[in-house]
């Protein structure tokens, strides 16, 4: 048998240069990987382009801004104005003030609290004063209110205001179970005035200041 040779077959397989044709990875020179890569780099946006992206930013915050406001005011906290000097002088004629829905959401109104009311067929709210709560006796002598037997210190009105509804003096009065006896500031006003008892389900929120 006749042996015969590969006159193609470089002498040494890891000798690059005795191959008749270099691979193809080493015919690319440096300078031209960099022209490459650079051709490959995608484009920087145009003067215009970011023009138009920052004024699309600027609309979409301000949407989400009314958005936040809008929601916050209509049903988280929603503002108030006061009419009339019932709550004086703690809240003022067309002052502005915050209702707070989700005050009573965890806890139950405690004595002193501003609370906002429902009027049944109307469609505003009215502020009062929680002076007793469920089961609490309230009892007026002399001038002086006592919740339970204790004498309360309404240091909310003002000197000149006496501290008892004109209607209660010499009255006990039990509240019932399930509500709340509820008073204005202003109690020599006998229209904004009158005692009240009111369910829990009339409660409707809180004043914060």
């Amino acid at each position: 048998m006749k042996h015969t040779t590969n006159t193609r077959l470089p002498a040494r397989l890891c000798d690059p240069e005795h191959w008749q044709e270099q691979p193809s990875f080493l015919k690319l020179s440096e300078p031209q990987r960099v022209k490459a890569a650079l051709r490959n780099r995608p484009a920087a946006q145009s003067a215009p382009s970011r023009g138009r992206h920052r004024l699309a930013l600027l609309v979409c915050a301000a949407a989400l801004f009314l958005g936040s406001y809008y929601l916050v005011s209509r049903f988280v906290a929603p503002t108030l104005v006061v009419h009339g000097s019932g709550m004086a002088p703690a809240f003022r004629d067309g002052e502005r003030i915050i209702f707070n829905r989700w005050s009573y959401f965890r806890r139950t109104p405690e004595r002193g609290d501003v609370v906002v009311l429902k009027r049944h067929g109307r469609g505003d709210c009215e502020i009062k004063r929680v002076i007793a709560l469920p089961c609490d006796s309230v009892y007026v002598r002399g001038g002086q209110m006592l919740v339970n037997g204790t004498l309360v210190q309404e240091s909310y009105l003002s000197p000149e205001r006496q501290t008892f509804s004109p209607d209660m003096e010499g009255r006990l009065l039990v509240v019932g179970k399930n509500q709340y006896f509820v008073l204005a500031d202003d109690r020599a006003n006998n229209e904004a005035n009158r005692s009240r008892f009111v369910r829990r389900s009339e409660i409707i929120g809180s004043i914060e200041r």
